[in-house]
């Protein structure tokens, strides 16, 4: 008797885990197949909007860096990274001149602002330059200035603040050697002199590196 119970036992036990196997194997089908089957749930309108948002909250000129006198600034988006340097200019004497650069250190775009430029100028003649400009919008925070976005020769955006009382950019390709000083602009009231220029190393960033020059203000 005691053998039989025994036996019994054994093949009880060997059923129930026969049916458990059988269980977990016809449940793991069941899901794959449900699986298959669920259509592809798109974004909503609601996450297409979010995405769209956070995109654009990443170009905004959240922030501003002013040179020490607070004259002249410009605005940045918040994930740029903004420094000032100031050196004295060994040419023009005691100048301070201030250096501003805002980079994105993802991409490698950055613009740069030198104030009391002195010295500049050397030889040139029409013809001896070739710059392809490509947009034109006129300054809506500088007064007589515009916001020129140049392809140069190796195919990299490039983005000035340009201001020439005897010349006024237009889109195309100039030989003209005042195109040759792009980045340096000048008040003939005060003669100072200082430059504005841009590098895009990502396309994404023209645009906002078009923005950012087109935020400078300054009462020189």
């Amino acid at each position: 008797m005691k053998n039989q119970k025994g036996i019994t036992a054994i093949v009880v036990l060997v059923v129930v885990l026969i049916v458990a196997v059988v269980g977990l194997a016809g449940y793991y089908v069941y899901n794959m197949q449900k699986d298959k089957n669920e259509p592809t749930v798109a974004p909503t309108n609601s996450q297409q909007d979010n995405t769209k948002n956070s995109a654009t909250q990443n170009t905004t000129l959240a922030k501003e860096i002013c040179t020490k006198d607070k004259v002249t600034c410009i605005k940045y988006p918040d994930f740029w990274e903004a420094t000032i340097d100031t050196q004295e200019d060994e040419f023009a004497g005691p100048v301070q001149v201030e250096t501003i650069t805002i980079r994105n250190e993802a991409t490698g775009s950055e613009l740069n602002y030198t104030s009391d430029i002195d010295g500049f100028g050397g030889g040139c003649m029409d013809g001896d330059i070739s710059t392809n400009i490509t947009k034109v919008v006129p300054s809506s925070n500088y007064q007589g200035a515009s916001v020129v976005t140049v392809l140069s020769d190796t195919d990299q955006e490039e983005v000035y603040l340009y201001k020439d009382e005897t010349m006024t950019p237009t889109v195309g390709v100039s030989t003209s050697c005042a195109y040759a000083y792009i980045s340096l602009n000048q008040n003939m009231t005060n003669d100072y002199v200082f430059s504005l220029q841009a590098s895009s190393a990502n396309k994404a960033d023209t645009a906002v590196l078009e923005n950012m020059v087109g935020s400078f203000t300054s009462t020189h």
